[in-house]
Formats: C-alpha cells, structure tokens, sequence
C-alpha cells in the first residue's frame, strides 16, 4: 500500500477506514509488572526540595488534578519538585510546559495509577496527546497514560507527546492504537515500560533506549484482519535543526515484542529512520518481512534497520525484507551503550531516582 508522508512536523498519514469489532481497546492484559527502579550506574542523584500530593478523590492531597500541581510549579524552577499520584483514573490532559523543567511524577503503579482522555481523529497530532511533555529534565515513573479516543477508522490519537530533552520513564504504560507514543524529539530513556498499539506506535524523530520494555501490538477495536498488519515503529531525522547528524534513532534492547495483531517491527518515517532491535524477544506478533519501506530505492541508503540476537518466533529472518545500511560492531556498541547515545553527559544519574 502507498503511503503519502506529511512534509509538516504535525501532520500524520490519514490511514484506511476499517471496521470495529467487539473487542475492548484495552482487553489485552498487562504483560509486565512496574519496574519502576531505575538501574544505573553510580552517580549523586537530585534531591527533592518540594512533594505535591494529588488525589483525584480529594481526601489525602493538596490537588485532584495533576494539571493544578504542575500549573502550582513556578515557571524556570530550578529545583526538583516531585507530584505523587495517588491510585486511581484521572480523566484530564496533562501538559508540562516548556517553563516547567525539573518536575519528577510518581504514581502508584501502572496497573493502578492511569491518566487518560480522548481526543483524536484529524492531521493535529500533538494537540491529541494525553500526556505532553514539553520541558526539559523530566522524569515519570509507574503511571499509565491511555487515549482512548475511538471513530469509525484508526486515526491519530496518541497517549503521549515528548518534546523536551533529557526524558525518563520508569515502570510507565502507554496504551492506544495509532500514534501511540509520539517519541518526537529529545534524548529520552524508558525502562520496564509497557506500550500498546497497532499503527506507528512508536514514532518521531526522538533519540531514544528502551530497556526491559513490552511492546504489546493489538489493533484494539478495530479488525485487524480486514485492515492488515500494523507498524511498530516509524523513525526519522526532523527535517529542522531539533536533530541534527546522527542524533536521533530508536534502540530496543532486551525487550520483548508480544500481541494478538501482527505488525512489522518498523516503517521509515524520512529518509534517514534508525531503528535497533537488540537482544529482544519476537513473538509470532512479528511479521516474517520484518520491515516495510514506502521510499524509493534511491532513498534507502541511509536507513538503518537492524537486528541482532533477537530470539523468538518472530526473529527468523528466512524472509527478512531488509534494505538499507548496516551497522558495523563499532556503530552498534555506540548505539546499544546508554553512555555513549543518549547519557554522554550522564543527565540520567543526576535525575531523581
């Protein structure tokens, strides 16, 4: 199928219309628990100078909203402010604003702690997201964001929108079916997290290691087997100045790949996409071509798409359509090592753990 790519920052291709089933877009059950620990190396974390409790049932904090607390932040806060998140379902937009770096979010897990809205269905993809982050130096940990947005076809509707630099997640989920992690630019770091969608689910020009991370493809309400098989992934260098060289790309690394839909493990989003899939498991969720390409042959040359021990039903590559360059042991090292792609001035230690 040919597919037109947007040449705006904000527009996303509109994709077919397909049918809805009965099934719930969040039947599939969780298949990892929070790991919201982050394992790293030594180093002196921030410290915390201000907690702000937020409790949707209003009885045990100062907020029931996670938008009152951040907007309680001052604006250029240089010290760390952590917002504790009590269990329950907070149906609202959260957005953290350029202004607002050095902000921790912690809830009570991911299974209990949900933060969710729903809004999508048009070529405005950011102003959909769930959850944005538009400041620098943040770090959310055990939370799921969820949009649950739903129309007679798959459109963009994504839980979560990063725009700032020096991002982490921990133990978090991200649930949805197009769009749904919208890793747009920065250098960002998720661990134990779980992310669950059908279309280009994990996408932008972000620079960015998952580690330990289930990635869940299912088509949700819609028919998967009317609409075919989706995309995981769809990676590219911004056509502006936010990314500039080779910093950009997405590294998987011992994650897993599970789902009751199938999808190919990426498609390029611009001409130079890099996507690494190292030491991960692929289920049969994985389709035997593994990748698709929608550039023309002369474009291919600077995509990167690899594969390196991945185990699992999905990893053969007897039927592997892969085009484009290859790493060396060199380039790889460089891109699967959290020092040297996205943590060279170790702004990770020093975050709160």
């Amino acid at each position: 199928m040919a597919v037109q790519w947007p040449l705006s920052l904000l527009v996303f291709a509109l994709l077919n219309v397909v049918a809805l089933s009965d099934r719930s877009l969040y039947d599939v059950e969780v298949v990892s628990k929070s790991t919201s620990r982050p394992i790293l190396p030594n180093g002196v974390s921030a410290t915390i100078s201000r907690v702000i409790v937020v409790d949707v049932s209003g009885r045990n904090g100062q907020f029931k909203s996670v938008q009152q607390a951040i907007n309680s932040i001052p604006s250029n806060n240089k010290d760390w402010v952590e917002i504790r998140v009590k269990a329950g379902i907070y149906r609202e937009k959260v957005k953290i604003p350029l202004e607002k770096p050095n902000i921790s979010i912690v809830g009570e897990g991911r299974e209990t702690t949900i933060i969710e809205w729903s809004d999508g269905g048009g070529s405005q993809t950011i102003e959909y997201s769930t959850f944005q982050v538009y400041a620098n130096n943040i770090v959310v940990k055990d939370i799921t964001f969820k949009n649950t947005y739903q129309a007679a076809r798959i459109t963009q509707a994504p839980a979560t929108l990063i725009y700032g630099d020096k991002v982490s997640f921990y133990g978090c989920g991200f649930v949805g079916v197009q769009d749904t992690l919208t890793d747009f630019v920065g250098r960002h770091y998720f661990q134990g997290c779980y992310v669950q969608g059908y279309i280009d689910f994990i996408w932008g020009y972000g620079q960015s290691i998952y580690k330990d991370c289930t990635i869940n493809v299912t088509s949700g309400p819609y028919n998967d087997k009317i609409y075919g098989a989706g995309y995981i992934t769809a990676q590219g260098r911004s056509p502006d100045k936010t990314t500039k060289g080779d910093n950009h790309g997405y590294v998987f690394t011992y994650c897993k790949v599970v789902g009751t839909s199938r999808a190919f493990l990426g498609r390029p989003y611009k001409t130079d996409s890099k996507v690494v899939f190292y030491k991960n498991y692929l289920s049969d969720a994985v389709v035997s071509q593994g990748w698709s390409y929608n550039l023309a042959p002369s474009q291919l040359g600077s995509i990167i798409n690899e594969e390196v021990e991945c185990t699992g039903p999905g990893a053969s590559k007897t039927k592997r359509a892969r085009l484009g360059k290859s790493l060396s042991k060199q380039e790889l090292d460089k891109l699967i090592s959290l020092d040297s792609f996205i943590n060279y001035d170790h702004w990770i230690e020093k975050q709160p753990r």
